[in-house]
């Protein structure tokens, strides 16, 4: 018996590029502050 597969697709208006979402984890651990990220929706 192989083991379940799980699949999940998010709505490209909600997903950010991988290096934004870096910088902005960054910007949240050196502030203790909410990141500036710029969201459009697409």
């Amino acid at each position: 018996m192989s083991a379940p597969t799980h699949h999940t697709e998010f709505p490209r208006k909600y997903v950010i590029p991988v290096a934004d979402g870096v910088k902005a984890i960054r910007e949240f651990l050196d502030s203790d502050d909410l990141p500036c990220i710029m969201w459009e929706q697409v």
